[in-house]
């Protein structure tokens, strides 16, 4: 997944105009807040109380890539 991950951002970076990217991940998905952060995304905030799965309300957390 990382390496996709990689491949996309630098797709899109490369073909658009866009300059950011960003995304959300729940609070207890570590797994993939390791992968964003192995390919350059940073945490720039946890959004509290801003998901829900399971029918619990978790927090969310913030990350965003600059091309």
């Amino acid at each position: 997944m990382s390496r996709v991950l990689k491949d996309v951002a630098n797709y899109i970076f490369e073909t658009t105009e866009i300059i950011r990217l960003f995304t959300c991940v729940f609070a207890h998905n570590t797994a993939s807040m390791r992968v964003l952060e192995k390919n350059g995304f940073r945490e720039v905030g946890v959004l509290k109380n801003a998901g829900i799965k399971n029918g619990h309300i978790i927090d969310m957390h913030y990350f965003e890539l600059l091309k």
